[in-house]
C-alpha cells in the first residue's frame, strides 16, 4: 500500500528539481548522484538527514518543509496563514467590542484584524489561554488608538506621508524594506478611501 506521505514527499522533490532546473543539477550541487535523486522520486529509498539538508540547501528551501511539508517552503520566508492566531484575533475582537461597547464596521474590523495579525504573528501561542487573549486584546486596543490618530493625521498631504512612514516602521520587522513601504502606502490609501466613502454616506443620509 502506498503511503500518502511518500506521495507528498515525491511532489516536494519534484518542486525542488523544478526550482533548481534538473535532477542532475540538484544532485551535483548537493553532492550526490542523479540515480539517488531518482530513487527518492520513485520511493525506493528515503534520504538520510544529511542528504535532506544538502538538497534543501541546494534548492534554497527549508529543510523542515522538504522533510515534512510543514512551514514555509522558501528559506527565510514565513508561513503567512496561521488559523489558530486568526481565530484568536477574531474572538478577541468580538470580546473587545463587547467590553468597550464599540461597534466597528466590516471595513474597520478587517483593518484591525489584518494589522493585529501582523503585530502578533511571532507571539508565543503556547502561553496560557488567558495570557494569549490578554496579549491580543491589548494589541487590538493599541491598533484602534493608532488608527484613530493616523486617520486624523492623514487628512493633509503632509500628514499622509507621516502616516505612511509610521506604518512602514511598524511593518519593517515583518517585511523587506520595499514591501514594508508598499504595504504601508497601500494601507493608508485604503483607509483614506474608506474615510471618504464613510463621509459621503453620512452626508447623503
Amino acid at each position: 500500500m502506498i503511503n500518502n506521505n511518500d506521495l507528498l514527499f515525491k511532489e516536494r522533490i519534484k518542486k525542488i528539481i523544478a526550482l533548481v532546473g534538473s535532477a542532475e543539477k540538484i544532485a551535483y550541487i548537493s553532492g550526490m548522484s542523479a540515480r539517488v535523486i531518482g530513487q527518492y522520486l520513485s520511493g525506493k529509498t528515503d534520504p538520510t538527514r544529511r542528504k535532506l539538508i544538502a538538497m534543501a540547501k541546494a534548492a534554497g528551501v527549508n529543510v523542515e518543509w522538504l522533510a515534512t511539508g510543514e512551514g514555509p517552503m522558501i528559506a527565510g520566508e514565513r508561513e503567512r496563514f496561521n488559523l489558530k492566531l486568526l481565530s484568536l484575533i477574531i474572538e478577541s475582537l468580538d470580546d473587545y467590542q463587547a467590553s468597550e461597547e464599540v461597534n466597528f464596521t466590516a471595513d474597520e474590523k478587517a483593518d484591525i484584524i489584518n494589522y493585529t495579525y501582523e503585530l502578533c504573528y511571532d507571539a508565543d501561542l503556547n502561553l496560557a489561554a488567558t495570557q494569549t487573549k490578554s496579549l491580543i486584546m491589548n494589541t487590538i486596543k493599541e491598533v484602534e488608538n493608532l488608527f484613530s490618530s493616523l486617520d486624523k493625521l492623514s487628512k493633509t498631504e503632509k500628514g499622509k506621508k507621516q502616516a505612511v512612514k509610521i506604518f512602514k516602521k511598524a511593518f519593517e520587522p515583518l517585511l523587506s524594506a520595499d514591501d514594508a513601504e508598499s504595504q504601508a502606502d497601500e494601507f493608508v490609501r485604503a483607509r483614506l478611501l474608506r474615510q471618504h466613502k464613510k463621509s459621503s454616506n453620512a452626508k447623503n443620509k
